[in-house]
């Protein structure tokens, strides 16, 4: 039961996800070390969640009908 609730805080938690850029790093460590470097907090003012595949407009096809054009049916 640990395992699960670990792994979906790691998903659902932005600060436990890990950061997308170097693809190791969770988010929190990310800005402790970014705080450091720059030797002032740095805090998440906002975020936009993106999921995959969202976004794409993708016209509605009759399968049928392109499968028949293709095999050249009239």
């Amino acid at each position: 039961m640990e395992g699960r609730m670990r792994k979906f805080y790691e998903e659902q938690v932005l600060l436990n996800q890990i950061f997308v850029i170097d693809g190791e790093t969770q988010v929190a460590k990310v800005l402790e070390a970014a705080s450091k470097d720059l030797g002032a907090k740095v805090e998440i003012a906002g975020f936009v969640r993106y999921q995959v595949g969202e976004g794409i407009d993708k016209p509605p096809t009759d399968f049928a009908a392109e499968v028949k054009a293709t095999a050249g049916g009239h």
